[in-house]
């Protein structure tokens, strides 16, 4: 993982009350449950809804904004 890719793992890890290694292995295995366990109750929320429309999910996964994270994190 990049030095960027890293510090905005430890940025997230922070956010969200987690260690590193327990963001990072979440992240790995899709647990987004894990993940907004630690999210306010409205923004998880959100997520969900977003997540569960595939329609919404593959604009978002072809934003150019994701395309870039997805090139950051070494998952292209």
């Amino acid at each position: 993982m990049t030095n960027e890719a890293n510090e905005m793992m430890a940025r997230l890890s922070r956010e969200l009350n987690l260690s590193p290694e327990e963001t990072k292995a979440s992240c790995a295995r899709g647990d987004t449950e894990r993940l907004l366990e630690h999210v306010d109750s409205e923004r998880a929320k959100q997520v969900k809804e977003i997540l569960s429309d595939p329609e919404r999910v593959g604009e978002m996964l072809n934003s150019p904004q994701a395309q870039a994270l997805m090139k950051l994190l070494g998952q292209q």
